[in-house]
């Protein structure tokens, strides 16, 4: 269970003395910075972003916000939750510990924007202590370097299961068509998901498995990309921190092939209990029949983990051979490390 600072240790220990401490509250992540209020002058200008708060990075954020710009000739503007989501759900999504979020469909900032991309961070990501002795909360530099790997991903926008996405005017343009026709061809491509959800479980069990399951992987492959991408910007910086250092970079993207593992097995088993969604009720369809899905998950499931543990062996085993060549980890060492099953 993670160990809650004391208020005797917040107000008599050093920040290396609270990561040392606390590492799951004080080490995890460092500050990239601060919002402050926007001047009113800077909101109405129509050149800079309207959002009532204004990012100030930090020297270690503005390395990295100088280094995007030399590199791929656009801006990066940070914003805070709220100006993706609205003042309430963003404070939904800080307590549920959401990190930061980037839209790459979006009209302004996404990868359709030839001037800028917009990322959107928790403000209260991570806690320091500064050299007055005060804890205070902020955006954290990690979940900066993260979310700029995806603003600019263009392999974001390949949807593994409708092709490319619009994004931009292009997805403007789509939505427009689409509200004139009634949604007839969905050419902004929002709809076919949930309209292709009844043809795919209509399917064999273990096709319906593997089509449903493009998008978690698609999702998992693009944040662990996204996450060795912000640890090899530290790497290039020289920013040491936590996060480039254990760890844990295959974690947070690992969730999206649970979650998918988890909401289909769920769906199966109500199926298989005769469950109406419209009634909230189920049918009582035998346990024979319950148990002919718990026999046949096991087996779908571990090939969704390996196509998974392919895709680390891919980009993540090479960066950390790479990182510890003076010391490289045995086979048994890297499987430990990966929390992989080896018997």
């Amino acid at each position: 269970m993670m160990a809650i600072p004391t208020k005797e240790d917040l107000e008599n220990l050093t920040q290396q003395q609270l990561i040392e401490k606390y590492p799951e509250t004080f080490a995890k992540y460092q500050s990239a910075g601060t919002f402050v209020d926007r001047p009113f002058l800077d909101r109405i200008n129509p050149f800079t972003p309207f959002n009532k708060k204004k990012f100030v990075p930090n020297e270690k954020a503005k390395q990295l916000l100088d280094k995007y710009k030399k590199d791929y000739g656009q801006n990066l503007v940070v914003l805070p939750l709220s100006a993706y989501y609205g003042d309430e759900k963003a404070k939904k999504l800080v307590m549920q510990g959401v990190q930061g979020v980037y839209d790459p469909t979006s009209f302004v900032g996404g990868l359709g924007d030839r001037r800028n991309r917009y990322v959107y961070l928790n403000p209260e990501g991570v806690t320091t202590k500064g050299e007055d002795g005060l804890t205070r909360k902020s955006p954290g530099l990690f979940t900066l370097a993260h979310e700029a790997y995806h603003a600019y991903d263009q392999s974001l926008l390949d949807d593994p299961r409708f092709g490319r996405l619009p994004s931009g005017f292009q997805k403007v343009l789509a939505g427009g068509i689409d509200a004139l026709t009634d949604d007839k061809f969905d050419f902004d491509k929002s709809s076919r998901r949930f309209a292709d959800a009844k043809r795919v479980y209509s399917l064999p069990i273990e096709e319906a498995y593997k089509e449903m399951g493009k998008e978690g992987m698609h999702r998992f492959k693009k944040e662990l990309d996204a996450n060795i991408g912000a640890s090899k910007d530290f790497d290039t910086l020289g920013i040491e921190g936590f996060s480039t250092k254990n760890k844990n970079l295959f974690d947070y993207p690992r969730s999206y092939v649970r979650g998918h593992m988890d909401s289909f097995k769920d769906t199966l088993y109500k199926d298989a209990q005769g469950y109406d969604y419209f009634t909230d009720t189920y049918t009582d369809t035998g346990f024979n029949t319950v148990r002919g899905i718990q026999k046949r998950i096991p087996e779908m499931e571990q090939k969704y983990k390996d196509e998974a543990s392919a895709y680390e062996d891919e980009v993540l085993v090479p960066y950390i051979m790479e990182k510890s060549k003076n010391n490289p980890p045995t086979k048994e060492e890297l499987d430990k490390y990966l929390r992989r099953n080896t018997n």
